[in-house]
Order: C-alpha cells, then sequence, then structure tokens
C-alpha cells in the first residue's frame, strides 16, 4: 500500500511539472505572438522554447520565467527569453537574447567533425596535451548526441561534448560541438564550441573565477572592553577617516582594483 501510494505522488509530481511548464510556455509564447515585432523577432523563432527556471519572489511577488530556444530540440547557446509576471499574472517585463529569424540563419544541420574530433581540437585550442586516448564512456545520445569521454589526462572528470547551435555573425548560425574541460593542470574550466563542419573554434566560456584582493592586511583580535556603558547616540564622525574600497562602479574584486576613498561619511546620512 505504502509503495502505491509513493508511485501515484511521483506520477502526480511528474504530471503537475509538466503542465506548470507548458503553462508557463503558453503565456511566453502567447505574448511573442502579438509582441514579436518591437522585440525585432520573426515567426518560428519560438516554435521549440524550453522552460529552463521559473520562480516566484517573496517579497515582490513577481514571477520571473526563463526559456532556452532550441531549433529541432538543439539549444542555441545562451539564447534565452526572460518573461516576467506581475502579481495577478500579467505580462510586466519582457527581455531576450535569442536569435531573429533563427531557421534561415542554420544552413547546417548535420555534423561532419565527430566528437572524438571536437575534443581534440578543444585540447589543442587551450594548449592541452592529451597523454590518453579520448575513449568515450557514455552515451547519452538525443538530438544533441550528447558523449562523455574520461578525463584524457586533461581533465579532473568526465568531459561532456554535445551539439548545440553558435550565433556566429547576423543572419548566421553554425551547428558546433559543445566540450567542456577541467583542467586537471590548473584551476581553469573551459566551456568552448567547435564548428562541427570545419573545427573552427567559434567562441568560449571560461568559468573560473579569480580573486586578487592586492595588499595584505593584518588581522588584528577585538579588544573586549572592561567596562560596559550604556550608549549615548552622539556625533562621532571623525575628520580626515580615510578608507580603501572596491568602487562602485567595480562589478567584483576579480574587475578592478581597490581605491581609496578620503571622508566618504555625511553627517546627515550617518550622524553617529
Amino acid at each position: 500500500m505504502e509503495k502505491m501510494s509513493t508511485i501515484v505522488g511521483i506520477c502526480f509530481l511528474l504530471l503537475f511539472g509538466t503542465a506548470y511548464s507548458q503553462d508557463y510556455k503558453s503565456i511566453a509564447t502567447n505574448y511573442l505572438s502579438t509582441h514579436y515585432q518591437e522585440l525585432g523577432l520573426s515567426p518560428g523563432d519560438w516554435d521549440d522554447l524550453m522552460l529552463q527556471r521559473a520562480f516566484t519572489d517573496d517579497y515582490s511577488g513577481a514571477t520571473h520565467i526563463y526559456l532556452q530556444q532550441k531549433y529541432k530540440e538543439i539549444r542555441v547557446h545562451e539564447a534565452i527569453l526572460n518573461v516576467t509576471l506581475g502579481k495577478t499574472g500579467e505580462v510586466v517585463y519582457v527581455s531576450h537574447s535569442m536569435v531573429p529569424k533563427l531557421s534561415t540563419s542554420i544552413k547546417v544541420e548535420s555534423p561532419q567533425l565527430t566528437p572524438t574530433q571536437a575534443l581534440q581540437a578543444a585540447a589543442t585550442h587551450l594548449n592541452l596535451s592529451l597523454t590518453e586516448e579520448p575513449i568515450i564512456q557514455k552515451v547519452v545520445g538525443g538530438p544533441e548526441q550528447m558523449v562523455l569521454f574520461g578525463p584524457s589526462g586533461i581533465s579532473t572528470e568526465a568531459i561532456q561534448v554535445g551539439l548545440t547551435y553558435q550565433s556566429v555573425e547576423r543572419g548566421k548560425v553554425a551547428l558546433s560541438w559543445n566540450v567542456r574541460i577541467r583542467s586537471n593542470q590548473t584551476a581553469d574550466w573551459w566551456n568552448v564550441r567547435i564548428d562541427a563542419k570545419d573545427g573552427e573554434i567559434l567562441s568560449q566560456n571560461y568559468w573560473t573565477t579569480h580573486c586578487a584582493w592586492g595588499e595584505k592586511f593584518e588581522r588584528r583580535e577585538p579588544v573586549k572592553p572592561s567596562i560596559f556603558h550604556s550608549f549615548e547616540p552622539q556625533n562621532t564622525m571623525v575628520e580626515e577617516s580615510s578608507y580603501r574600497v572596491f568602487p562602485l562602479t567595480v562589478e567584483s574584486p576579480n574587475h578592478g582594483a581597490q581605491d581609496k576613498v578620503q571622508n566618504p561619511a555625511d553627517d546627515v546620512a550617518s550622524p553617529y
């Protein structure tokens, strides 16, 4: 009886999840069908969308939907549609990185390079020496013809190779092999697109973030007061104060250097 209840519960979740996904896709495609021109798209560009993620923000009540553009069930690299719904379900914001006139931009639909050749091309491009013959450990298959190679002497984990479409220039989209390599020689983690027709390197992503914090600072233990005093608000702004900070215009420590700010305090905004 307990086993039967578990099976019924799993079936319910699968059916509910599918319906949930289809509902979000319907909202997105219905909107696109009447607003595609202002978004620079053409009919057919959204025929094969895959729900990638959806969540509702607890604070605002807005629901954010992210859908992946595909062509004949093969993903288009970094081609995402973002639809935001208000509390009552109305579309309040739409943005996208989808490829317009997708079907007419694709000239090659079958790979001429094998996954092994794509892996070898990626390794050569990244200056990684294959010390072992690439051996396929698992064939995932599907429209993207996904395979998993062994580390091949260059990776800390299985190397994933699968088909994707890569936008090369306006009006041109190339079928490519997407190769993921996590180097066993450095901290580098690469995601490379190889043209499935001639082996040309089309684009790459570098997934490793390096943080350089600049000069070192001495860590000091906090001073423990022997006598506690009740807090009385008073203006304690210090003249000629300075701090080393990352400016607001710097996205992260990896994107810029520290700067020294002089007397940044505001006695109106922060009187204590």
